[in-house]
């Protein structure tokens, strides 16, 4: 019995490096599997530069987000607007960032089904409401990579930056965040991913 179960052991363990090596031989899949890359400039993630930053301290209204991955975008739209239309009107309330989402646990995030909170950093003290909720983020020392905002291997690219991180001899410290903004020309929107290290 003993023997049958390792045998069974076996040929799933082999269907399963069958399976890895089928993607692997799929057209850009072995681009998302080796990432990280030195460059004259320091290392990049796939074709992205990585660049480390020190986020400085900032007061974030938000609401908090636990969707399906797929359902990810258009709620993100949802809470946008709805915070726009609470803290707009709002006298010495100023918004003055770009939509940022915040995973305090970033490994939670790794299935399907996403937790994080979804705000705008502000200027000014809001008005407490049912809409949103108001903290303090501590300043926030980061390496990140600017993505199109098209960009679907986002997993993969979490992954990668954690060891581009331990190759910088940094250290994760399970936080990241997502910041929606433009890119250098103005032209069209990108993702920046920054995940957490500690200082």
């Amino acid at each position: 019995m003993k023997r049958d179960k390792n045998r069974k052991s076996v040929r799933v363990t082999a269907k399963l490096a069958a399976l890895l090596m089928l993607l692997l031989a799929l057209p850009g899949c072995q681009d998302r599997v080796k990432h990280v890359s030195e460059t004259e400039d320091g290392l990049a993630v796939g074709e992205y530069p990585v660049v480390i930053k020190t986020i400085p301290s900032l007061r974030y209204a938000y609401q908090p987000v636990n969707v399906n991955k797929r359902e990810l975008e258009e709620k993100t739209r949802e809470v946008a607007g709805a915070l726009l239309q609470s803290i707009g009107p709002q006298k010495g309330v100023n918004i003055i960032g770009p939509l940022t989402h915040v995973m305090d646990n970033l490994s939670g995030n790794a299935t399907d089904v996403v937790n994080m909170q979804v705000g705008f950093p502000l200027d000014g003290e809001p008005q407490p409401s049912e809409v949103y909720g108001f903290r303090e983020l501590d300043e926030f020392h980061c390496l990140t990579i600017r993505v199109p905002l098209t960009e679907k291997f986002t997993r993969a690219l979490w992954f990668q930056m954690h060891r581009a991180a331990l190759k910088k001899g940094l250290q994760p410290n399970g936080r990241g965040r997502t910041v929606i903004t433009f890119n250098d020309t103005g032209s069209n929107y990108v993702m920046e991913l920054q995940l957490g290290v500690r200082s």
